[in-house]
């Protein structure tokens, strides 16, 4: 850990503490943007090259990166995967440890495994990187990187980005929400097989119409379409082919 004294330590607090005050009070729209918004919060406050988040893919087996923000100075490559069977101990401190810091990436034995193939094209010196979890699980990796120099993380920067990963859960944790919500609202209110909205969904919008009638609309009007003999079609030819009957239609 880097040697500060008092007056850096205070300075270095108040700037990680500000910069966390802006990323919990973000307001979460999406989750894309969301995302975005803590990498480039991070990677200001930190002061580095790069801060890029990865996603457990195949069971954890491998690392997808999903997005990242940099400043220019890292060197792009095409290694945006990492397979655990190429660098087990890697994997195995993203497992054990909450936050993995490193100094010297290429000689430490959690993270030399990346050079050849990911490290060494990117002139990556130092790593940071922070477990995100959610829902009860290791989804991902919060990665810091920096190139222009080796570099020690202070015990504040660690926790700085343990805050952040978690900032980073809590989004991922509402978009998976989000996204449930949505699937139930389309399971309840739309048939399953044509796609269109049910009776559920009928009565809810004649109500809807109805309050913005009361309270001084335009009009309301409605119409009604039925299929003919339907019951008779299904009955002699089939459920499937009155299936069929109902998508074209």
């Amino acid at each position: 850990m880097p040697e500060l004294n008092s007056p850096d330590v205070s300075a270095l607090s108040l700037k990680l503490r500000t910069a966390m005050l802006r990323i919990a009070t973000h307001r979460f729209d999406s989750v894309g943007p969301h995302l975005m918004f803590l990498l480039d919060e991070c990677r200001a406050a930190l002061g580095v090259n790069r801060v890029s988040l990865w996603i457990f893919e195949r069971g954890g087996q491998r690392l997808q990166q999903r997005m990242q923000s940099d400043d220019g100075a890292i060197t792009a490559t095409s290694a945006v995967v990492i397979e655990q069977n190429n660098c087990p101990r890697y994997f195995a401190a993203l497992r054990s440890d909450f936050c993995v810091d490193v100094e010297d990436a290429k000689t430490d034995a959690r993270t030399s495994e990346l050079y050849e193939d990911y490290l060494r094209p990117t002139g990556i010196q130092s790593m940071m990187d922070c477990a995100v979890r959610a829902l009860g699980d290791q989804v991902g990796v919060l990665c810091v990187e920096h190139s222009t120099r080796m570099r020690a993380w202070h015990i504040l920067e660690q926790s700085f980005i343990s805050g952040v990963a978690i900032q980073v859960s809590l989004a991922l944790e509402r978009d998976e929400l989000r996204q449930a919500n949505a699937s139930l609202v389309k399971r309840v209110l739309f048939d399953q097989l044509t796609g269109l909205p049910n009776y559920l969904h009928l009565d809810d919008e004649l109500n809807q119409s109805l309050g913005d009638l009361s309270r001084g609309g335009l009009g309301v009007g409605l119409v009604y379409a039925d299929i003919e003999q339907f019951l008779l079609i299904c009955n002699s030819l089939g459920q499937s082919i009155a299936q069929s009957l109902l998508l074209a239609l």
